[in-house]
């Protein structure tokens, strides 16, 4: 929209409103209304000239921008300064659009009465909205579809200006209008949705708050005493969310119905991809539906406040551990923990899992199992809907070298094909496959994700080593060598915390012997980042973390346990300490999920708690990943100390 960003440069407004006016981000999200012209137009044979489009085009969304100023300043929560500049905005984009249109039609013109019908039914259905917030009724689903054709209104009047430029009527204004208000009403669905925190903060009274509310009452509760985060997330939880979204999904099919009958192709596209939006949100609401069950199934009370017995032995503690682990494999042989988009983690949590307890005690049967089913394709990833990636192959490969178990070498040959010639190892490197996999256009960069990444190469490392891959192991350590920052510490890419990619790094360099000066620089780091009460800390969660403190312990047991002695021993009696009754460690957001682009994740200024999307901090709700690392740092413990009995 080169023509409004021109005539946005020429208002008398501040340079940082002219900016948040032509954001392109707001182009993304006009994207509709920018081409619906195109839209409607595509397969018409009645002819309009090109420059009357254009002109058309850059009325209308002057004044679909006008409409939206003029909104903002009826917002009661708007400062003075904000209300001014809308009004501002309002006025000299109604007024150019005015102008435009003059240009197009003449005074007498058919279109005229239209615009002003559409506008009077527009203004109805805004002012009846600021009377809901007012009085917060209970709102029918035929009052809101009503309502949200009627805050459409103003977008029928382009197909009334399109019938006034054509030399005679389209024939489809009356399906083109009704493919309109189908859409309009989806849109209004999706749009209460996605606002509904934001509409709550503002006093906007919504559909969706009013359904919320309604069920609050019929289970007893007062809407007004529940919090507004408890209530957006009873909105998931009781299938509100989920029936607006197939709400949304039925318009929207009716809305396509009738731009595939007149072969409006890109109209037809374009509701593709709010469907495809629909389902993907049904799907992470399902999801998210099993997480919070699967936590609320996880004890929240501490083992140490067991009052059968006053004190706990070591191999107790270990027990409770393997018994949850165990208990939490699955039905089909997998164990599942932390949720992206990708869905739930399988085969990489898998073979974490069970490279962890291979260690401790006979599990041998349960082990050959888990490998038949991880080798069952030529590479392990984050879960069967995403390629394999080299960090889950790290696991399982390691797993088999460390318990002396067959692997084919096709898939050793995979494994090393992630290895950089610098001897770093991203955890992806096939960008078709994963630009594939993803459905990302050329015009996004996976650099990020395809970069050798320290935490990854940390614990290829540590299997190289484990499998006497000499050459392969040396190139490795030497690159973690030159990734050590001077103060001793090895960034991490998809952890919160730099203990991750240190300790693997540590455990790496005190197997090969090399190293030493580096060694005991990270060592040193590691021991000075424990809190006096014993733990490593999550630092991006401000919060103690179990697993950062069973991985600090691995790393300086194996590298000088009795020179770190009390470090060792403070964070076991912490572990030992806040082990949950049902054998679990409680966690938090450890894992980071960066944009395929960003290959500094410390650039990235804000990370969201969710487990969608990118720049997103994720936790291991099923405590699967916490757990078994430190039930394996515990174990490694009492090989080496035999503790009889902890309080």
């Amino acid at each position: 929209m080169k023509q409004f960003n021109a005539y946005v440069n020429l208002l008398p407004i501040d340079q940082s409103d002219k900016e948040t006016l032509t954001a392109p981000e707001l182009y993304q999200e006009h994207a509709f209304y920018l081409n619906l012209i195109s839209f409607l137009t595509e397969n018409s044979d009645i002819t309009i000239p090109q420059h009357s489009l254009d002109n058309l085009s850059f009325a209308s969304y002057l004044y679909f921008r006008a409409l939206l100023a003029f909104d903002h300043s009826l917002d009661s929560r708007d400062t003075p300064g904000a209300k001014r500049v809308n009004l501002a905005v309002f006025f000299a984009f109604f007024e150019r659009s005015a102008a435009e249109l003059g240009r197009l039609y003449n005074d007498h013109h058919p279109f005229w009465k239209h615009l002003a019908s559409c506008k009077q039914r527009y203004f109805n259905a805004i002012f009846l909205e600021k009377q809901w917030s007012a009085q917060k009724p209970t709102l029918s689903e035929d009052l809101f579809e009503k309502i949200a054709v009627g805050k459409s209104a103003v977008c029928d009047a382009l197909v009334y200006a399109l019938n006034g430029l054509a030399p005679v009527p389209f024939p489809h204004s009356i399906q083109w209008l009704e493919c309109l208000h189908r859409l309009h009403m989806a849109f209004q669905y999706l749009d209460d949705l996605d606002d509904f925190k934001k509409d709550v903060a503002e006093g906007q009274w919504t559909y969706i708050q009013s359904l919320v509310a309604e069920a609050l009452k019929a289970q007893g509760h007062s809407p007004q005493s529940i919090s507004t985060a408890a209530q957006y997330r009873y909105l998931f939880l009781s299938g509100i969310a989920e029936n607006h979204l197939r709400k949304a999904i039925q318009h929207l099919q009716i809305a396509k119905a009738i731009a595939e009958k007149a072969q409006l192709r890109q109209l037809m596209a374009f509701i593709d991809t709010k469907e495809e939006r629909c389902r993907n949100q049904i799907k992470e609401i399902n999801l998210l539906v099993q997480k919070t069950k699967d936590k609320t199934h996880k004890s929240q009370v501490l083992l140490a406040a067991d009052t059968i017995l006053p004190a706990y032995t070591t191999a107790q503690h270990l027990q409770k551990a393997i018994h949850f682990l165990k208990d939490s494999l699955g039905h089909d042989g997998y164990w599942h923990d932390f949720l992206t988009s990708a869905g739930f983690g399988r085969d990489w949590i898998t073979a974490y899992v069970a490279l962890q307890l291979g260690d401790i005690g006979d599990h041998k049967n349960l082990l050959q199992e888990i490998s038949t089913k991880l080798l069952s394709t030529i590479e392990t990833g984050y879960n069967e809907h995403i390629i394999g990636d080299a960090d889950s192959m790290n696991f399982l490969i390691w797993l088999h070298g460390q318990y002396a178990m067959d692997i084919p070498s096709r898939y050793i040959k995979r494994w090393m094909s992630f290895m950089h010639a610098n001897g770093g190892w991203s955890t992806y490197h096939q960008e078709s496959a994963l630009r594939e996999k993803l459905q990302l256009g050329d015009e996004i960069s996976l650099a990020g994700w395809l970069s050798p990444h320290n935490c990854v190469s940390a614990v290829a490392a540590c299997v190289l080593l484990s499998l006497k891959n000499t050459a392969a192991a040396s190139k490795t350590l030497d690159y973690l060598y030159q990734q050590q920052t001077s103060d001793g510490y090895i960034s991490s890419y998809w952890w919160t915390s730099p203990v991750y990619a240190t300790s693997f790094t540590l455990m790496a360099f005190s197997t090969s012997g090399k190293y030493q000066q580096p060694a005991a620089k990270m060592a040193n780091w590691l021991s000075s980042q424990q809190k006096p009460q014993g733990y490593w800390d999550n630092p991006k969660a401000n919060e103690a973390s179990a697993l950062y403190t069973a991985l600090a312990i691995k790393a300086l047991l194996l590298y000088d346990s009795d020179r770190y002695q009390d470090s060792i021993q403070r964070g076991i009696h912490w572990l030992l300490a806040h082990q949950m009754n049902d054998g679990s460690w409680q966690t938090n957001r450890v894992l980071l999920l960066p944009a395929t682009d960003v290959i500094d994740p410390e650039q990235v200024a804000h990370w969201r708690n969710s487990s969608f999307g990118v720049n997103v901090m994720i936790d291991d709700h099923n405590r699967l990943f916490t757990t078994a690392t430190v039930l394996n740092a515990l174990h490694q413990y009492e090989q080496k100390h035999a503790l009889a009995y902890v309080n």
